[in-house]
């Protein structure tokens, strides 16, 4: 299994190769994780980007040499190559189909429509697996093969505390990386801030996530609300493993894998996309719109209702004063996620697909 390290801390598609890989071994499947570090981009000038490239392929050879050397240094016998993204696991997944003739399944994590273009390859594997609904649908309008594509979700863990999820007071938890197209629904959380805390004076915002260009922004915003109140109530907790905040926390905002472990510990959560700090696309996450909004990996993008600060603190006062409401909404948002996104229910999934693709390399022969 061969995926991208994005940084030490992890992202969205180590977590996702992490636990696939964890469960795979409880099962009895034999698992070799190989990952390798990002490619080098540049968008200066030509002398510049010939450096990159140059980098590029070296690094690429180095790591593909290293994969072989280790896989016959450990007798590593395999059935399947299973790499997570377009860009360096694929092409060192493609190598190592065309040298052993072994099958290639590819999952897709994004949509980015350069990082498809930049990297063909994914053409050529033997099944493609998008996480969402959404990528399937880019991949075909990429030329992608459609009876190639499979949709099979992201998975979330079903922990022991989750079991009981439970809140301590009136905290709202967003998660998302510090970074510009990441925090405009954190800047209109921010605006609608003083109208929820009129009515919900014990409201707290805890900001997680990764650093990035944008913390200094949030922390400047943060310090002038503690500092008009008094009182602490924004406070940036930095990059924390989610759960026990998650089960803290009255309402969660954020997407994608986010919203999963969310709504599996019983929480509201409220999924949306923007490129301005006036109004997001997205909405709470209920009975009535979770299929919808599940198609664009729950981050709201195919939503066409516009919400700004007004909107937002409507929401939030309503989930924090009306608890049969968020019961509502949390206890169909559940059984949901359960019923089709738990771990064992998407791995066994993605182990048929590896079935289907060992049935169909050897028809082919």
């Amino acid at each position: 299994m061969i995926s991208e390290v994005v940084s030490n801390q992890g992202g969205g598609i180590q977590v996702h190769v992490s636990t696939l890989s964890k469960s795979l071994q409880s099962m009895g499947h034999k698992v070799h994780p190989f990952p390798v570090p990002p490619l080098y981009l540049t968008k200066d000038s030509a002398p510049h980007r010939a450096a990159s490239l140059v980098m590029n392929l070296s690094a690429i050879m180095y790591h593909l040499f290293k994969l072989l050397i280790h896989l016959e240094n450990d007798e590593i016998n395999f059935d399947v190559i299973h790499v997570h993204g377009p860009r360096v696991p694929l092409i060192l997944g493609y190598a190592l189909k065309k040298i052993t003739g072994k099958p290639l399944l590819v999952t897709m994590h994004e949509v980015k429509s350069e990082s498809l273009r930049f990297n063909q390859l994914w053409k050529r594997a033997d099944k493609i697996i998008s996480i969402s609904k959404e990528i399937s649908s880019v991949l075909t309008n990429h030329g992608g093969d459609r009876p190639s594509i499979v949709y099979i979700p992201n998975m979330v863990q079903l922990e022991p505390t989750d079991l009981l999820p439970q809140k301590s007071g009136k905290n709202i938890l967003f998660i998302g990386r510090l970074s510009p197209e990441k925090i405009g629904i954190l800047k209109i959380l921010l605006k609608a801030l003083p109208e929820i805390i009129r009515e919900v004076p014990d409201t707290k915002v805890w900001i997680a996530g990764q650093d990035g260009p944008s913390r200094k922004e949030i922390e400047e915003q943060a310090t002038r609300i503690n500092e008009a109140h008094g009182v602490q109530i924004v406070t940036l907790l930095g990059y924390i493993q989610p759960h026990e905040y998650i089960a803290k926390a009255a309402v969660v905002i954020g997407v994608g894998r986010v919203a999963l472990e969310s709504m599996i510990q019983n929480k509201p959560v409220i999924v949306g996309s923007t490129n301005t700090e006036k109004y997001f696309i997205g909405d709470l996450v209920t009975q009535e719109n979770i299929e919808k909004l599940e198609t664009y990996n729950f981050t709201g993008r195919n939503y066409r209702k516009k919400k700004g600060p007004k909107e937002m603190s409507s929401m939030i006062k309503k989930l924090l004063t009306d608890d049969q409401y968020s019961n509502w909404v949390t206890d169909y948002c559940r059984l949901y996620v359960m019923h089709n996104f738990e771990n064992d229910v998407v791995v066994k999934r993605i182990i048929k697909a590896y079935s289907d693709t060992l049935i169909h390399a050897q028809t082919i022969r």
